[in-house]
């Protein structure tokens, strides 16, 4: 069973990323790129998270666990299965993905092959 307090974790978090958050960059082995992989601009809504590739956009489903050490972000898509830790402080989300088929033991990427984090900020509204 899943905690209660875990559950609502999951819940809070799910509703402050709702809505549009640009990429601000990628790290890897500890150095900050700027807008290296052009995630470009994102958006959670609902139960959808929503990438702009170009002209083309794709959604698909996400879900929340806040129950490891580590809470987990899954972006579900037809190619594959996605699985990152999140920390999301204020206006500021952070991903952080190991290497193929496995789930981070720390939220870092110095010393450590095939991992990285994604840093995103909000976009606030009217801009």
């Amino acid at each position: 069973a899943i905690p209660a307090s875990a559950k609502e974790i999951a819940e809070l978090d799910k509703k402050k990323l709702q809505g549009t958050w640009e990429h601000v960059g990628t790290e890897t082995d500890g150095k900050l790129v700027k807008g290296k992989d052009g995630w470009g601009t994102v958006e959670f809504k609902g139960d959808n998270f929503i990438m702009q590739l170009g002209e083309k956009k794709e959604a698909v489903n996400f879900l929340l666990n806040a129950t490891r050490k580590l809470k987990a972000i899954q972006f579900n898509s037809d190619k594959d299965l996605n699985l990152f830790a999140y920390e999301l402080e204020g206006h500021r989300l952070r991903l952080c993905q190991a290497s193929a088929g496995q789930f981070p033991e720390e939220f870092k990427t110095k010393g450590i092959m095939g991992c990285r984090i994604e840093e995103f900020k909000r976009v606030k509204k009217g801009q």
